[in-house]
């Protein structure tokens, strides 16, 4: 009779370890799946966060002398000036109207300041928009049209 209640007992600890994986497995779905959303929806919100960095050219406010330097909208513009009005073999006087006096020019390039970003080390970086000419002062830079 002792031995029933032992099996007994021992089929309630199994049910009960039992219960206590099936509660672990579900909790642990659980999580990932709330892990998974939230990943998603971050990734979401920075893919939302970066459409907004780029923005449509505008001359005159690319020509503004006063931008804010720490927070250049002329690298907001970047995209759109690179994929929608410099192409291969544009002169530099097109460009030179386009964008107006660069920050500095030579012969075989013009430079334009775009702003300041931090690097790994958090020191400031100066970025520049660099366009190369060649002895015909037509734009050598290629600029990949396909990028969607």
């Amino acid at each position: 009779m002792e031995e029933k209640q032992t099996s007994g007992c021992a089929f309630k600890v199994f049910i009960f370890a039992l219960f206590g994986f099936v509660l672990f497995i579900i909790g642990f779905i659980v999580f990932y799946v709330a892990l998974g959303w939230s990943t998603f929806k971050f990734a979401k919100e920075k893919i939302i966060e970066n459409k907004e960095i780029v923005q449509p050219f505008e001359k005159e406010l690319w020509q503004n002398k006063y931008m804010d330097k720490h927070k250049s909208f002329r690298a907001k513009m970047l995209n759109d000036i690179q994929y929608n009005y410099l192409n291969k073999g544009i002169t530099k006087d097109s460009v030179l109207m386009l964008l107006g006096n660069p920050d500095s020019i030579s012969n075989q390039s013009i430079i334009y300041f775009v702003g300041y970003t931090m690097n790994e080390n958090e020191q400031k970086e100066t970025n520049l928009f660099i366009l190369n000419f060649d002895n015909n002062n037509r734009l050598t830079n290629e600029f990949d049209k396909n990028l969607e």
